[in-house]
């Protein structure tokens, strides 16, 4: 009786990893959580060099400031970025260590449920192949390294795969092509040289 209750249960924990919704947030579930080990391990700064030398000044100066003097103030270093952690920061009122630890394990996951998403619907690989695909990808630590300190790399190459996801999509064409300019320009208002592989 047992044996046939594990059967079912293994079944249906696979059913759900086999649909895509299922994969995408065990990504994300995964990619947050092995980036956070390393902000657990070192419990008052955030890990990285940005995220101390760059990240953290900045957020601490936007107190007293508006958006627009974000926006344009780093409009040449990616201005997205520091306009969506101006955004965390007036909403939450959180110090910028918090707001950075929380932030960089959250890129991750989300890095990691694009990245499947391109694997499955961009290229068109059978689920087994791109759950392995994406398991490398979360496993790896050049990404895992890239992701410590590079947030606003992390963050265009979100919208990157988004983007080429969406161009090999079947939807119409003028919405096709909108969809993939917008992801384009958040690409490269993330970070510049990420959005050169776009175009």
């Amino acid at each position: 009786m047992s044996r046939v209750k594990a059967s079912s249960g293994l079944s249906s924990v696979l059913g759900f990893l086999r649909r895509d919704v299922g994969s995408g947030l065990v990504f994300f579930v995964l990619g947050l959580v092995l980036r956070a080990v390393p902000e657990f391990l070192v419990s008052v700064y955030p890990v990285g060099y940005e995220t101390i030398t760059y990240y953290a000044p900045a957020i601490v100066a936007f107190s007293g400031r508006g958006l627009g003097e974000v926006f344009v103030e780093f409009f040449g270093a990616g201005p997205l970025f520091y306009v969506l952690m101006w955004l965390a920061s007036a909403v939450s009122g959180a110090d910028a260590f918090v707001l950075l630890k929380v932030v960089g394990p959250v890129l991750y996951g989300l890095l990691a449920v694009a990245f499947f998403v391109f694997l499955r619907r961009g290229l068109g690989f059978e689920w087994r192949l791109a759950f392995v695909g994406c398991l490398v990808l979360v496993f790896q630590p050049v990404a895992l390294r890239e992701s410590w300190d590079r947030f606003r790399t992390v963050l265009g190459l979100v919208f990157l795969f988004f983007g080429l996801t969406v161009l090999k999509s079947r939807l119409g064409f003028r919405f096709k092509w909108v969809l993939v300019g917008v992801f384009g320009v958040l690409a490269v208002l993330s970070r510049e040289y990420v959005g050169f592989v776009l175009f």
